[in-house]
């Protein structure tokens, strides 16, 4: 499965012009482009959001945490979300 410019772009709540520039810069999620289109696959861009995830800024999760475990809410102090 892949996303379009405009699909990613809503997701991440940036324009596509956004994700131009980043295509151009090289600084943006990898991409095919077949012909004259740009498609994101999903696979990657769900890994990247993964490796991006924080407890604190400067405090990022292991990729493989398990989101949804207890010891990841044990790990949260009560009042500070």
């Amino acid at each position: 499965m892949h996303l379009t410019p405009r699909q990613l772009a809503t997701r991440w709540h940036v324009s596509e012009k956004t994700l131009e520039r980043w295509r151009h810069q090289g600084t943006g999620p990898i991409f095919l482009k077949v012909v004259s289109r740009v498609l994101y696959p999903l696979q990657h861009i769900e890994a990247l959001e993964a490796r991006r995830i924080r407890l604190a800024t400067s405090r990022s999760l292991p990729a493989d945490t398990d989101l949804t475990a207890d010891v990841l809410l044990d790990s949260i102090t009560p009042g500070r979300l």
